[in-house]
């Protein structure tokens, strides 16, 4: 396991894996889990999240308004959000449970190869890491499914509004 170094902000790139929620007391921070490393940060995840998207230029409720627009005949309930984006690829994170939640993790949808519903549930990250996950199969396959039906139509956006510029 990776030594956790601590950090006072971290903004979502694509070297990011996983957000994971931890309550220490009454105080939320977060284990981030990056390409680069693992990190400690002592703020929730929703609120690196939010921070994020106006790092990216967006802003969250404007992500959550979109993803609810796009998949409001897919999924109404932990919806997947676009960050921002890497070279005209979205970057896209889907939570595990509410938004809200204590116990929340946040996983970036670009860098999951695969799932394994096996034993376990788990994800095979782009960097060959498998992490089991405390969900079910049915709710990991809808979260999964529904980045890259986000992914697609926003893609497919962006491609068509290229157009006309």
């Amino acid at each position: 396991m990776d030594s956790i170094s601590k950090l006072r902000h971290y903004i979502i790139s694509k070297h990011t894996f996983i957000l994971e929620s931890k309550t220490n007391g009454k105080q939320q921070h977060t284990i981030v889990h990056d390409h680069r490393g693992t990190f400690e940060v002592p703020t929730s995840s929703l609120q690196i999240v939010k921070n994020s998207c106006k790092a990216h230029g967006s802003h969250y409720d404007y992500s959550l308004a979109q993803s609810k627009k796009l998949l409001y005949h897919t999924q109404r309930h932990k919806l997947p959000i676009v960050v921002g984006s890497d070279y005209g690829k979205p970057l896209i994170l889907f939570p595990l449970f509410s938004p809200d939640a204590k116990q929340n993790m946040w996983i970036l949808f670009n860098n999951v190869l695969q799932c394994r519903t096996f034993d376990k549930i788990s994800i095979v990250l782009t960097n060959n890491q498998i992490v089991d996950l405390p969900i079910q199969e049915n709710t990991l396959l809808r979260q999964l499914s529904s980045s890259l039906i986000l992914e697609k139509l926003i893609t497919n956006n962006w491609r068509d509004n290229q157009l006309y510029f």
